[in-house]
C-alpha cells in the first residue's frame, strides 16, 4: 500500500472563531429546514448546548476545506464536520456497503472484507448502519484495524442508538474515528442518508457494494463514486435473490467483480493488498441457507405464544428489538428470550447491534 501526500486533518476545538462561524451557520440551516422561524438567539442557544457537549466528549470541530475529499466534492464539500477520534488522511480506504438486512452470505462476507482490509493496513469507510455497514466495522475492529463511521445524524444522537458502544469503540481505537456534517444534537432524517454516502465515497480509494436491493443507499454510495471515477466493486450473489439485484445491476453496468481482496490490486493506492488472508473457496457449509429456496418441506419447530407472536413479526417487517417490543408491547427481556428460543429453533439470526434476519 502506498500513502498519500495530504495534510493532516484540521481539527479545531469547539470554541474556535473560524470553527464557530461555520457551527452557526450550519445549525441554522439544518434546523430551519424543520424550524422556519429559527432566529438568531435560538442558533446561538443551540451552538453553546453543543459547543458545551463538544467539550465534555472530547469531540473536535473538522474544517476539512484542503483534503482530497472536497477536492472530488466541489462545490457539494461540506464546510464543516464533527468527529470523534482522528481522520486518517494518509492511509489507502476502501468504503465497505450493503444492505441493512444481509443474509448469513452477506453478513460473512462483510466481516471478512473488514477484517482482510484491516489486516493489510486498509481503513474500512463505511455508515455505520445495520447489517452490512456494522459487519465491515466490527471486522476491521476484531484485528485491530482501522476503521472510519461516518452517520447520518448528529454524534449526539447517533443512528442507529443501538451502535452507541460500537460507535465509542471505533473512536477510541488506534486510528479510528467516527464523524458526521450534521449538528450534534442533530437527529438523522431521511435526507440525510444519501448526503452522507457522498461523503462515504469521497473518503474512499476504491467501494466495495456487499448486498443491496434496488434501490438502496449502497448504491448511491456506488454512483457517487463513479461520478468522482473512485472504483466500485461488487460482490456477486445468487440470481435469484432480491438482495442480489443491486449488486448484479451494478455488475451489469461495468463495476469489477469483487471475489477477494486481490480484486483490489487494480486500484494503484491498494497494490500489496492481495496478501491479506482470504479463504480459499470450498463448497457451501452444511446448514447455510438459501433464502430464495423454498422451505415448505421443513416442518416450524414448535413454540411458544411469545416465539408465535415475534416470529409473526418478524414475517410482517418487524426487524430490529425495538420495533419489535414497540409492535409487540412486550417487555425487552421477553422479546430477547423468545428471539433466542427463534434462533436456537434455526428460524432467525439475531446480527450485532438487534437486527433480525430470517432464516
Amino acid at each position: 500500500m502506498q500513502l498519500r501526500l495530504e495534510p493532516a486533518a484540521d481539527l479545531r476545538s469547539p470554541g474556535d472563531l473560524e470553527g464557530r462561524s461555520r457551527h452557526l451557520e450550519l445549525i441554522a440551516r439544518w434546523f430551519g429546514r424543520v424550524d422556519e422561524d429559527m432566529q438568531t438567539k435560538k442558533a446561538e442557544a443551540l451552538h453553546r448546548r453543543e459547543m458545551n457537549f463538544m467539550g465534555r466528549a472530547g469531540w473536535k470541530l473538522w474544517i476539512p476545506d484542503a483534503t482530497r475529499m472536497c477536492g472530488r466534492l466541489g462545490a457539494d464539500a461540506p464546510r464543516l464536520l464533527f468527529v470523534a477520534g482522528v481522520p486518517d488522511l494518509v492511509t489507502p480506504a476502501v468504503a465497505v456497503v450493503g444492505t441493512r438486512r444481509p443474509d448469513a452470505y452477506g453478513l460473512a462476507m462483510a466481516r471478512r472484507i473488514g477484517q482482510a482490509l484491516g489486516r493489510a493496513g486498509v481503513v474500512v469507510v463505511s455508515g455505520g448502519a445495520l447489517g452490512v455497514d456494522a459487519a465491515a466495522h466490527e471486522g476491521a475492529l476484531e484485528v485491530g484495524g482501522q476503521t472510519m463511521a461516518v452517520l447520518g445524524g448528529g454524534l449526539a444522537m447517533p443512528h442507529p442508538s443501538s451502535h452507541r458502544d460500537l460507535f465509542r469503540r471505533i473512536a477510541a481505537s488506534s486510528g479510528g474515528c467516527v464523524m458526521s456534517e450534521a449538528p450534534c444534537m442533530a437527529t438523522a432524517r431521511r435526507y440525510s442518508f444519501p448526503s452522507r454516502n457522498r461523503l462515504l465515497a469521497a473518503l474512499a480509494d476504491a467501494v466495495v457494494v456487499v448486498q443491496a436491493g434496488v434501490p438502496s443507499g449502497a448504491l448511491i454510495t456506488a454512483e457517487r463514486a463513479r461520478a468522482m471515477n473512485v472504483p466500485v466493486f461488487a460482490v456477486p450473489g445468487d440470481t435469484w435473490y432480491l438482495l442480489s439485484s443491486g449488486t448484479l445491476g451494478l455488475l451489469q453496468e461495468g463495476a469489477r467483480p469483487f471475489g477477494s481482496p486481490a480484486d483490489l490490486e487494480v486500484v494503484p493506492d491498494l497494490r500489496g493488498i492481495a496478501t491479506a488472508p482470504w479463504p480459499r473457496p470450498g463448497s457451501r457449509p452444511m446448514g447455510l441457507p438459501t433464502p430464495w429456496a423454498e422451505r415448505t418441506e421443513i416442518m416450524p419447530a414448535a413454540v411458544g405464544p411469545d416465539e408465535e407472536a415475534v416470529r409473526a413479526a418478524i414475517d410482517r417487517g418487524e426487524r430490529t428489538v425495538d420495533a419489535l417490543v414497540a409492535h409487540l408491547g412486550l417487555h425487552a427481556g421477553r422479546i430477547q428470550a423468545a428471539l433466542l428460543g427463534l434462533e436456537i429453533a434455526g428460524e432467525i439470526l439475531v446480527l450485532p447491534g438487534g437486527a433480525v434476519v430470517p432464516l
